[in-house]
């Protein structure tokens, strides 16, 4: 799996090549708390490359979901191919994870 990154503010968008299956890395997560941390409130996880997604993958899906959930922050899938969109569905996960109100935060004054 390949991670690339590219800020078009005030949205981050990582796009996902190649599967997302175990053993898994945690690239993914490292990345996404890497922007988190840089104060990025605003991540779109491009999966338009990504070719294979197992039980793995989607649980290091949900990890992000949930680590940007806890940072007040808004994290959302985009171009999953239909496999993907498939095993998401079956998970109950992809309204979630593609909606644009997936996490809503409120702005630090």
């Amino acid at each position: 799996m390949t991670i690339r990154y590219r800020s078009h503010p005030p949205t981050s968008v990582v796009r996902v090549e190649g599967p997302l299956l175990a053993p898994l890395n945690h690239e993914l997560l490292r990345r996404v708390e890497a922007l988190l941390v840089r104060g990025r409130r605003s991540i779109r996880l491009d999966l338009a490359g990504m070719a294979d997604l197992d039980a793995a993958g989607v649980g290091e899906l949900v990890s992000a979901y949930t680590l940007a959930s806890a940072r007040k922050a808004q994290l959302s899938v985009e171009n999953a191919i239909e496999r993907v969109r498939l095993l998401l569905d079956r998970a109950a996960l992809l309204e979630v994870l593609t909606s644009e109100s997936a996490v809503t935060y409120e702005k630090c004054s």
